[in-house]
């Protein structure tokens, strides 16, 4: 168990930090930010205590939160292995992430493309995560 444990969380880490650096390339790429206000816009971190912070943030409440949750309720879900994971991935985007995002889009002048980008990379990263954590306590 803490084998499936220690290695959930490095790979889920490893998929973690790749899906953020894919999201702000073709964010950059795609130029999704172009069409937001000054105010709005974030300039990026720039010394390496602010960048290790952003990542040690993103690690406990994207990964390290998760997998303990994940190792708990595991037992209850209706599927096993990765599908397990995947399931879990898609139910919190749709309960959580989706209404939430659909529900700021209503309320904020922000492009759609902007949105899309989100939705799309949100869910690819739970996915990922998610099946990571599937895959290791099958």
């Amino acid at each position: 168990m803490t084998q499936a444990l220690v290695f959930s969380i490095l790979v889920a880490s490893v998929f973690l930090n790749l899906t953020l650096y894919l999201s702000r390339l073709t964010a950059k790429l795609a130029q999704v930010n172009a069409g937001l206000p000054a105010e709005v816009k974030k300039e990026p971190e720039s010394g390496l205590w602010d960048i290790l912070q952003l990542i040690m943030q993103a690690e406990l409440w994207e990964v390290v939160m998760p997998v303990l949750v994940y190792s708990i309720i595991y037992p209850y879900l209706p599927f096993s292995g990765i599908r397990a994971g995947l399931f879990l991935g898609l139910v919190i985007f749709v309960a959580g992430i989706l209404p939430q995002t659909i529900s700021l889009s209503n309320s904020l002048k922000i492009g759609a493309n902007l949105w899309l980008h989100q939705l799309i990379w949100r869910l690819v990263k739970l996915l990922l995560i998610f099946g990571t954590f599937g895959y290791f306590f099958n």
